[in-house]
């Protein structure tokens, strides 16, 4: 295979604790399927390699299940320390930056109700090679855990996040857990980003999703409406689980 162009990042270090599960949270199942078999599902058509990341207690367990899928573009990525998705998010950085790969997507390990037609058109955004830098989609919800708060020009200046004490608004417009960046966003941009990223004040974590305003401050950052409120339930809980089995069930 020549060399890839396109990548995806999915950060798999979480432990499956909420979800009362003895192993990687990205090895539960949902439908009968792991999780991390869901979204590699979803994606795997549309880049030319999937990089995975995990925690080093969880690399022969997932590696292991990685071998029986028989996947020959997946490659495993080990986040030694905890820290946060930004750094999960990097670790795979040193083994592309060489390599020529212009679009970089990014999907939490348990976002698995992406829908194809919203998976599709980010693939198609960042093939088009104009000067967006980022694109994503998002979807307004009540309650959102995530909100994108913008200026009256519509440039998103802060990202609010729940988990980080933020006061939520009652109706907001939340992110989907899926990211486009093209090759300068994620290996220039993030990175010199990463280098001066303060911990989040909630979680005492290094975060990714504080690099939207970052960017938007500096480059095009570009969102699209998601096909669903659905595809923005990511699964923490065994309830979370069962919603989107009852979900797929009617569809």
């Amino acid at each position: 295979m020549s060399d890839p162009t396109s990548l995806l990042i999915i950060p798999a270090a979480g432990l499956g604790s909420r979800l009362v599960y003895d192993g990687p949270k990205c090895l539960f199942e949902v439908a009968g399927k792991a999780m991390l078999g869901h979204v590699i599902e979803r994606h795997q058509t549309l880049v030319d390699e999937i990089a995975v990341v995990v925690s080093p207690q969880y690399k022969l367990v997932v590696g292991n299940w990685l071998e029986e899928q028989a996947l020959d573009n997946v490659k495993l990525f080990l986040q030694d320390s905890p820290t946060g998705m930004l750094d999960a998010i990097m670790c795979p950085a040193p083994a592309y930056e060489e390599s020529g790969i212009y679009a970089v997507s990014i999907c939490w390990c348990d976002q698995i109700c992406i829908s194809s037609a919203t998976a599709e058109t980010l693939a198609e955004k960042l093939s088009e090679h104009n000067s967006i830098e980022m694109v994503f989609p998002t979807i307004e919800l009540r309650d959102p855990y995530i909100h994108m708060q913008r200026d009256r020009s519509g440039v998103i200046t802060k990202v609010l996040h729940e988990r980080e004490g933020d006061a939520m608004p009652a109706v907001g417009e939340n992110d989907c857990g899926l990211f486009g960046l093209t090759g300068t966003a994620y290996f220039d941009h993030l990175n010199n980003y990463a280098n001066k990223i303060k911990l989040g004040a909630g979680t005492g974590e290094r975060n990714f999703l504080p690099f939207i305003p970052w960017l938007a401050r500096r480059a095009e950052v570009e969102t699209f409406v998601a096909q669903s409120a659905m595809e923005a339930v990511g699964v923490n809980t065994r309830e979370d689980a069962a919603k989107i089995e009852q979900f797929w069930e009617r569809e």
